[in-house]
């Protein structure tokens, strides 16, 4: 899956500029598309391991395959191409048909090409090194004498993302990500599409509202007991990152002939 994302976010970048794209360059943009999905949807595309490095901040296994360590029949050769100009998409791969990328990941993807697409790789690299204070957290060169400084998730997070605490980063980092998959659903046919609380009509949004407003997970255990608690964090991250401008408050089901599913 993370092969496949990161060829795909490859693809999306490449096609912006219309011509292949010198690797670091392109490896530079992959990063900061990582690290602007999870400023605004506290979330990476890839969730690829993520270097401190010489020339600035490096995804892991996506530097690997820019540099062909993958396999030949592996989902970043399929889709990109080395060339002498630079990384280019293959034959036969259209940028339309990219199936795992969300409309969000591409709406960080066009943002970071509009920031920083037209810059030269020189630019890029030297604006990445000046501009990102989680490089000058984990590099110095003149301490640094191997070639890559592993970056911790919950380090990235604490320094991305305003507000987030040093739990909630440690959420992030290690649980939120199969826990949104285990308990968000988005079903048209329910709320019209709304994001709710798996197995409810509860909208991820109205528990967010309870907790900002003073409820505690333990009176959402009481109101939904057939609810895991740990579905509520999860609720309460997604609807932050996707937030929508007024907050619904208090219980749902007050001053209507609905309940709380038992």
């Amino acid at each position: 899956m993370r092969e496949r994302l990161a060829a795909q976010m490859a693809v999306a970048l490449i096609a912006k500029a219309n011509r292949p794209i010198g690797r670091l360059k392109l490896l530079k943009l992959m990063y900061l598309a990582e690290r602007e999905a999870m400023r605004r949807f506290l979330l990476p595309i890839i969730g690829d391991d993520i270097f401190a490095m010489r020339q600035g901040m490096a995804l892991s296994k996506a530097a690997r395959l820019a540099r062909g360590k993958g396999e030949v029949d592996g989902d970043w050769n399929q889709h990109i191409a080395r060339t002498a100009q630079g990384l280019g998409i293959r034959k036969g791969v259209a940028p339309r048909s990219l199936d795992r990328l969300s409309e969000d990941d591409l709406g960080v993807i066009h943002k970071v090409w509009k920031s920083y697409g037209r810059m030269t790789q020189d630019e890029l690299v030297h604006a990445v090194h000046h501009q990102l204070p989680e490089y000058k957290q984990h590099w110095d060169d003149d301490a640094h004498r191997t070639p890559a400084v592993p970056v911790p998730y919950e380090a990235l997070y604490r320094t991305v993302c305003k507000g987030v605490t040093k739990a909630d980063a440690r959420y992030l980092a290690e649980d939120y990500r199969a826990a949104q998959e285990r308990w968000i659903r988005s079903d048209p046919k329910i709320l019209g599409g709304t994001p709710v609380v798996a197995g409810t009509r509860v909208s991820v949004y109205a528990i967010r509202g309870r907790l900002i407003g003073g409820e505690t997970p333990e009176d959402l255990a009481e109101d939904y007991p057939h609810v895991d608690s740990g579905a509520f964090r999860a609720d309460s991250m997604f609807a932050r990152a996707h937030p929508l401008e007024t907050l619904p408050s208090g219980k749902p089901w007050e001053g209507s002939a609905a309940h709380p599913p038992g």
